[in-house]
């Protein structure tokens, strides 16, 4: 399914109007390298080396038919497969459909899953990211219809861009809307859980 993997555009978009990916906020999107949680609480996700891992924690098994009863057992795993170094941060849309990861080395690749069938929907070109200086991070916009990707440019100078990732599930291209130069190493980034406009970060 990977080889199907649409690459991204890079140039900068000037629509300011970005439609939803159907993704309502419900709980705080996590982006980190250690595990996470599903948003039905059913798997954790974590990464080994170049692979994202799924990993169902309990036995599904009384909530679906026979024929799927196999695949729903606990510690069940289910592999993203498509980088070629070692994912460096990951994460989670609210409602848990979309789930992007970013691996480090040169050039930088994010990659953006469909989480429900583990295909690979897009790879961002272009996203920012030199070996990973400082840290690369990553969070989805309350409505899942932006993705933010900080890292080290080319240059090693500090990165934050904002990817309209609205059509990803239609095929459509995504496209960055916002780029940011920053003084500071940021380690971690987040959106504001009510007002997609606001962007947190921390760093030093």
């Amino acid at each position: 399914r990977n080889a199907r993997c649409r690459a991204a555009s890079s140039s900068a978009s000037n629509d300011s109007s970005v439609r939803g990916a159907g993704d309502s906020k419900t709980t705080q999107p996590t982006s980190h390298i250690g595990p996470l949680w599903s948003a039905n609480g059913k798997e954790i996700v974590f990464a080994s080396s170049h692979v994202l891992v799924a990993m169902t924690v309990e036995d599904l098994s009384s909530e679906v038919t026979e024929g799927e009863e196999s695949i729903l057992k606990a510690g069940t795993q289910r592999f993203f497969n498509g980088h070629s170094a070692d994912v460096a941060a990951m994460c989670l849309s609210s409602r848990g459909r979309l789930l992007a990861s970013a691996q480090v080395g040169q050039p930088c690749v994010v990659r953006i899953w469909d989480f429900a069938t583990t295909e690979c929907l897009s790879m961002l070109a272009g996203a920012p990211a030199r070996g990973v200086h400082g840290s690369l991070c990553l969070d989805f916009s309350a409505d899942g219809a932006l993705l933010c990707v900080a890292g080290r440019d080319d240059h090693g100078r500090q990165q934050i861009v904002l990817w309209d990732v609205s059509q990803v599930f239609s095929g459509g291209t995504q496209n960055i809307v916002a780029r940011q130069t920053s003084e500071f190493d940021v380690k971690r980034i987040y959106f504001s859980p009510f007002d997609t406009r606001r962007l947190v970060s921390c760093g030093e």
